[in-house]
Formats: structure tokens, C-alpha cells, sequence
């Protein structure tokens, strides 16, 4: 099976970087707020650019299953889900008390669990953008 890596050289510090090999692409934060998608298609790297989402720095993100969905969680304590397609915003998630530092997706893609620096992880429901359950007491996240 080949492999393909993309390397990225900058003088600006990543803060969660993620790969998604159905879409041939990557995604990455940097302090400044900025979510960056990379797609390589015939040799050729296009980057598009989501921002204006998050008040703070971005430090988690996470695609969906089927490449649709791109999570990020920030230093606002929100989650932000966008359609990668269309660059717009379908849910913005609040629940948190403290910055979120990881998330991923359920298999089928219609849930979507998030860590917490107020030690929390959240179980949230794509369709609805409401919270299924929250575990707590978890000595850090």
C-alpha cells in the first residue's frame, strides 16, 4: 500500500494537526484561530481556509467518517462542526467550562465526543446539537 506525506514547514506553531486518507487531506490550528484544510487531488495541493469561527485558539480537530464534517474545539470552551464543502457552520456546541483538547467522531458519524480541561468528556448529538450524556470526576482529561 503506498502512502503518501505531506510536509509542512512554517515558522507557525501547530497546535492539533489530523489527516483524513478517504479525502486525501489534512487539517490544522494555529494560535491565530485559523482552521486550515489541504487537499491533495492529481499531484496538486489546494489549502482552503475556515476562521472567524472560534474567539480563541483552536486545539482539537477531528473529521467525520464520511469526510463531510470537520470538528473544532477551542480555547472559548465551544466546539465548532463545519461542512467542509460549503465552509459554513452547522453547530456550534457549548457545555464546557474550560478549554476542549480532543474530539472524534462515533463511527456512524452521528456523535461526536469531546475532552475537557475541566476534566469532562461530553457525548454530543450531531443531528440536534445537543449533549447526550456527560462524564464526570474523570481526574483529568
Amino acid at each position: 500500500m503506498l502512502r503518501k506525506k505531506i510536509l509542512l514547514a512554517t515558522s507557525i506553531s501547530l497546535l492539533s494537526i489530523v489527516t483524513q486518507t478517504s479525502l486525501n487531506a489534512i487539517a490544522t490550528t494555529i494560535p491565530q484561530q485559523l482552521i486550515v484544510t489541504a487537499n491533495t487531488w492529481s499531484g496538486k495541493l489546494s489549502v482552503d481556509t475556515i476562521s472567524g469561527g472560534h474567539a480563541r485558539a483552536v486545539y482539537a480537530v477531528a473529521f467525520s467518517p464520511n469526510s463531510d464534517l470537520l470538528a473544532s474545539g477551542s480555547g472559548d470552551r465551544s466546539i465548532k462542526v463545519w461542512n467542509i464543502k460549503t465552509k459554513s457552520l452547522v453547530h456550534t456546541l457549548t457545555g464546557h467550562r474550560d478549554w476542549v483538547s480532543s474530539l472524534t467522531f462515533s463511527p456512524n458519524g452521528q456523535i461526536l465526543a469531546s475532552g475537557s480541561n475541566d476534566r469532562t468528556i461530553k457525548l454530543w448529538d450531531l443531528r440536534t446539537g445537543k449533549i447526550l450524556r456527560s462524564l464526570t470526576d474523570l481526574g483529568g482529561v
